[in-house]
């Protein structure tokens, strides 16, 4: 799918540099330019000097990298498109399964541009989903005839329970 390829491709296409100038490239995606002075907004670091020779601002890195490899793939495969309204309305009122997300980002202080990246993201991430989902609306079915425990299966390693009739009565739940 031409989605993978362009995702093998971003990945490959990092060219890893030092950092004097923020505006020099870190890395470059299908011709597009991420600079330091974007990963530090990113970051946090903005105003200070950012250490390129870190594990941290690798993973930093190769998440950025893989992003701008996807959403111009997304736009081209999928014909999506994600407005500054659209980034806007999902800060002011993120659906419940991103509130806590939201919270937290802004609980610790999180800039402006780390929320709207993120935010922008969750719509991407939203988007996709439904358009492969969409594309592929056998497979859901066929999960849940052919393999059902893929979609219902679970681990557990502790349930915290205040005294023994609750713990017996969650094992004869997980046993049934």
């Amino acid at each position: 799918m031409k989605l993978r390829l362009t995702l093998m491709l971003g990945a490959l296409a990092l060219l890893a540099a030092a950092c004097g100038d923020s505006g020099q490239a870190v890395a470059t995606v299908n011709g597009q330019a991420i600079t330091a002075e974007y990963m530090a907004a990113l970051t946090g670091e903005r105003g200070q000097t950012l250490n390129v020779n870190t594990e941290e601002f690798r993973q930093s890195l190769s998440v950025e990298i893989v992003w701008a490899a996807v959403i111009p793939a997304a736009e081209d495969e999928f014909g999506i498109e994600v407005s500054a309204d659209d980034i806007a309305s999902r800060i002011a009122q993120p659906p419940a399964r991103y509130q806590v997300l939201f919270a937290q980002m802004t609980a610790e202080g999180a800039s402006q541009t780390v929320i709207e990246t993120e935010a922008e993201r969750t719509i991407w991430r939203d988007k996709v989903v439904a358009e492969l989902i969409r594309r592929d609306s056998g497979y859901i079915e066929s999960t849940i005839t052919d393999a059902p425990h893929e979609l219902t299966a679970g681990c557990v390693r502790h349930i915290l329970v205040d005294n023994q009739l609750e713990a017996q009565a969650a094992l004869d739940r997980l046993e049934a």
